[in-house]
């Protein structure tokens, strides 16, 4: 957005010219043309009173006024989009003054409209500032480096130019000023301070995941606003194009009739079987997407975590708040305790079952950490739906009861089933790197 802050674009300056001058004239809807007269395209043109025309509707307009009219409209558009570095990167409030469903309709350009567009740049670069000024003292308080001058001013540039691109979608705005998320695009994984090419480009990255969510949750509000939670809360990381389409129309098929089920009075089976069906739900769906592909050969549990989160949030957000407020009760209750005691209980080892391939057990119990991961976060993301906190479900502290006795065979088989599909996808060299980390 390299806005001359001395002045504007020289075209630009031409079209303002033009309307100090007309508005000084008490003629604020005097007509701005281009002057065609002069060599050239629509660069950098003198801009001088259109006759012959009217403000309003345009029966009975000449062709050739219409003409001169877009010429004139596509003139100062480039005037403008040159100003923020393209088109593309016009803030969402200039776009609105400039009236965007008036061109290429052989409507003309008003004195009046140019200056209401002047103001909205003047306010947009205003709030750049401050906000630039703002995340400095607070966001960005603790990156700094005081005896690090060099890194600071890599810091600011790449501030300015993520706050530059960020001004043209609001909802981008808010992910930046997410202290995770800022920091990830203004600094590398080695703690340099990114060049503003690669801040530019980390920016563009969420950019076209933003984009990418609207067009996939096709007006959906619910759906959009957990897409755009997750996004915010996988810090600064993007998925790869076309994975967010894929994981939204995943999230939009996926079968839910054991999750819906859930309320306050629901057994302690109902919460396994809808923790459960969660989970290998949300698995295959980040499988058929092939998101964790699309990180490279490396990715860890941020990606992993990431991605799952990302789907289970799609999911739940297809609810009413009648279906959710059933849920929440569910995992308030204390047979939701005992399900999230079994599974710390079985994936610490505390509950052994016997079985001739000491790995298959061990990757059992790493399944069943993850599935306990699952239900917390099956738990927080339904009361963010409901617009509540949540850490959790919290644990059962007394004694494990009968029904709680026969449940854990059961939790252990189902996940059992999973570590089998995994073990049989390892090859040895995997297996064996796998079970020496853990």
């Amino acid at each position: 957005m390299p806005i001359n802050v001395n002045g504007y674009g020289a075209q630009f300056d031409q079209f303002v010219e033009f309307a100090e001058a007309a508005i000084a004239a008490g003629k604020q809807k005097a007509i701005a043309r281009v002057d065609t007269s002069e060599l050239g395209g629509i660069v950098n043109r003198t801009i001088k009173p259109g006759t012959g025309d009217w403000v309003g509707i345009g029966v009975g307009r000449l062709g050739s006024l219409k003409k001169a009219n877009n010429t004139t409209r596509d003139a100062f558009k480039k005037a403008v989009a040159d100003m923020f570095g393209g088109e593309t990167r016009i803030p969402a409030s200039v776009l609105d003054a400039m009236k965007m469903s008036d061109y290429g309709k052989g409507k003309p350009l008003t004195a009046r409209r140019i200056m209401a567009v002047r103001q909205a740049i003047d306010d947009s670069k205003s709030q750049v500032d401050s906000t630039i000024s703002a995340l400095k003292t607070t966001v960005l308080k603790n990156v700094y480096k005081p005896k690090n001058p060099g890194f600071n001013e890599q810091l600011d540039k790449g501030l300015e130019a993520a706050m530059k691109l960020a001004f043209t979608d609001n909802d981008l705005l808010a992910m930046l000023k997410d202290q995770r998320v800022l920091s990830s695009v203004l600094v590398s994984g080695n703690g340099e301070a990114r060049s503003v090419e690669s801040v530019e480009r980390k920016v563009a990255a969420l950019k076209g995941n933003l984009d990418e969510l609207r067009a996939a949750t096709k007006g959906n509000r619910a759906m959009y606003q957990a897409g755009l939670r997750e996004l915010t809360r996988f810090g600064g990381k993007a998925f790869g194009r076309g994975c967010i389409a894929a994981m939204v129309s995943g999230a939009m098929a996926a079968k839910m009739d054991d999750i819906r089920a859930l309320k306050g009075s629901s057994t302690i089976d109902d919460v396994h079987n809808a923790v459960f069906q969660y989970h290998t739900t949300i698995s295959a769906v980040v499988k058929e997407s092939k998101v964790l592909d699309s990180f490279g050969k490396v990715y860890g549990p941020e990606e992993i975590d990431g991605s799952r989160n990302f789907v289970g949030a799609l999911m739940l957000s297809r609810l009413s708040n009648s279906v959710l407020r059933r849920m929440d009760g569910a995992f308030k209750s204390q047979a939701a305790g005992k399900v999230a005691r079994l599974y710390t209980d079985l994936s610490a080892g505390k509950i052994r079952f016997k079985d001739a391939d000491r790995k298959l057990v061990d990757l059992t119990m790493v399944n069943m950490n993850r599935i306990s991961n699952t239900l917390n976060f099956f738990a927080i993301t339904v009361a963010e739906l409901l617009g509540e906190q949540s850490d959790g479900v919290a644990e059962y502290e007394g004694k494990r009861d009968e029904d709680m006795g026969q449940l854990a065979a059961g939790i252990y088989s189902d996940v059992q089933t999973i570590a089998k599909e995994e073990d049989a996808k390892m090859t040895d060299a995997e297996r064996n790197v796998f079970f020496i980390a853990e």
